[in-house]
């Protein structure tokens, strides 16, 4: 599952090396990405109905899909919202049996020592805080105004492109920047979908007051986790922090190379990941 300012085509590169990979008859798995709940071709609440679109409401969306889709056993992914979503999802829903995901935030009362860290990390630690410090107000931003901001930068595809573009380019690694075409499919989607202004409404839940903590997701600590580690990416969850914190993590994987959009920047090692995961798993959660 995408997070913002993506969508499913984050995945496309994936999916493509599943086609090439796999016939329909080797095909291991069935492989779901969608427009998550408020994004792309996911509508937002019915017309009259008052809903708020939570972590909570939305997995139970996403497990309603999967469900209705016929699978009683699944495995979610998510990065950036998407961890947040297959987060709640893996600890409410009997569905789901694991989940591997490439961002965590940790809560402020998960104080862990700097001294478990090694220098690979330590590093990713600084570009974190440094993002804290100069790369994060636009979530507050969509936090604390989303329908004004909504509305200034839906006014013009000049203004989505300064708003929504440049993140494309500052959040992916330098070592692995996107083409301007597909920066360009990525804005181009959200205009054309008329749908900037709903992307916006998660952000209420994780910042909608600059003083607020992330809200705190309900996780299993049973159920197989799997967590891929990306040197850009704007959280950092050293492997002692996660063995610590999580003693069902079974997968953990640290990369040299990525950003925010793992899966559109490093497709091969991004399914590689992914692959192996559900490898380990497969038989002891009986997918």
């Amino acid at each position: 599952m995408h997070g913002w300012p993506g969508s499913f085509m984050e995945f496309f590169p994936l999916m493509d090396l599943l086609v090439e990979k796999y016939t329909p008859e080797t095909l291991p798995y069935h492989v779901v990405v969608p427009s998550i709940p408020d994004y792309g071709f996911s509508s937002g609440p019915r017309e009259g109905k008052d809903v708020e679109v939570t972590f909570a409401v939305a997995g139970e969306v996403m497990n309603k899909l999967m469900v209705g889709l016929g699978f009683d056993a699944y495995v979610a992914q998510g990065g950036d919202v998407g961890s947040f979503m297959a987060t709640q999802m893996c600890g409410v829903h009997d569905e789901c049996k694991a989940w591997h995901i490439n961002m965590l935030f940790l809560q402020p009362t998960q104080f862990l020592s700097l001294n478990t860290t090694t220098p690979s990390e330590q590093a990713h630690l600084k570009f974190a805080a440094a993002w804290s410090d100069s790369g994060s107000a636009y979530a507050y931003e969509h936090g604390t105004r989303p329908s004004t901001l909504a509305l200034t930068v839906s006014a013009s595809p000049l203004s989505m492109l300064a708003w929504v573009g440049e993140k494309f380019i500052q959040w992916a690694h330098p070592r692995a920047p996107l083409s301007l075409d597909t920066i360009l499919a990525a804005v181009t989607f959200y205009w054309l979908t008329d749908t900037f202004q709903r992307s916006m409404w998660p952000y209420r839940f994780l910042t909608g007051h600059v003083r607020a903590p992330i809200p705190a997701m309900p996780f299993s600590d049973t159920k197989p986790l799997g967590f891929s580690s990306i040197p850009r990416e704007q959280s950092v969850l050293p492997r002692m922090w996660a063995e610590e914190l999580f003693p069902n993590l079974v997968f953990f994987r640290e990369h040299e190379v990525g950003g925010h959009f793992a899966a559109l920047e490093q497709p091969v090692e991004f399914l590689e990941d992914v692959e192996e995961f559900v490898r380990s798993v497969r038989d002891a959660v009986q997918l």
